[in-house]
């Protein structure tokens, strides 16, 4: 007797009311071949991905969402019986950035920092966070961390991977790199995170010298 999907749920959040883009943001990948209606969850799988209070997911991140480059899968997806369930990634792929930005490193190649499954059930959004470090069998035939499928086999290798050690279906792709960070960052204005204790460090640039809330670009 075969085993049942299991549902990927942990995080529950309402939708807000979106209107229609107006601006394009570089970095963003997609494979959705579904309705337009289901981009709002997508945003709300992206405040997710870069740490944003779902609150500042409004009206005016919506203006990001026309022209987004779209993945070929169409082999690799299995969809689920609701087709409502999406694998959302946040890279580290500098691929579009200024490079002249201060602390941007020098990193090559293209890794999944965040890895996420999303399920749209009616009003409610249900996200499964998948450790980037999780060791186990990849699709490309070797044992080795989740991201490592990513880095090896691009997207598909990484979906194939996630619908056989999960026992699901997923039938969206999307995929946000540091370009599409920064300008999803930017198109909401800039972002306030409130700093409990003076924050430093020196690879990054960052020097927060007294405790609070802070907003930031997305550069910064």
């Amino acid at each position: 007797m075969s085993t049942p999907p299991r549902d990927p749920r942990s995080i529950h959040v309402e939708a807000p009311a979106m209107q229609e883009p107006s601006e394009p943001v570089d970095g963003i990948h997609v494979e959705v071949p579904g309705r337009a209606r289901r981009w709002p969850w997508v945003l709300l799988a992206l405040a997710f991905l870069i740490g944003l209070p779902l609150g500042v997911i409004g009206v005016s991140s919506w203006s990001a969402w026309r022209g987004v480059e779209r993945v070929e899968l169409a082999g690799v997806l299995q969809g689920s019986p609701t087709g409502n369930n999406y694998l959302v990634v946040g890279t580290d792929s500098r691929e579009g950035v200024d490079p002249n930005l201060p602390n941007l490193g020098s990193f090559s190649g293209e890794r999944t920092d965040t890895i996420a499954v999303m399920r749209v059930e009616g009003d409610t959004v249900s996200l499964l966070a998948i450790p980037r470090d999780l060791y186990l069998p990849l699709s490309t035939g070797t044992t080795n961390r989740i991201n490592a499928a990513f880095a090896f086999g691009g997207p598909a290798a990484l979906v194939a991977t996630v619908q056989t050690q999960l026992g699901i279906g997923i039938d969206h792709y999307f995929e946000v790199d540091l370009a599409g960070f920064l300008g999803l960052v930017d198109a909401l204005g800039g972002v306030t995170i409130d700093f409990p204790h003076p924050a430093f460090d020196e690879k990054s640039g960052l020097a927060i010298e007294t405790a609070g809330p802070i907003e930031l670009n997305g550069p910064e």
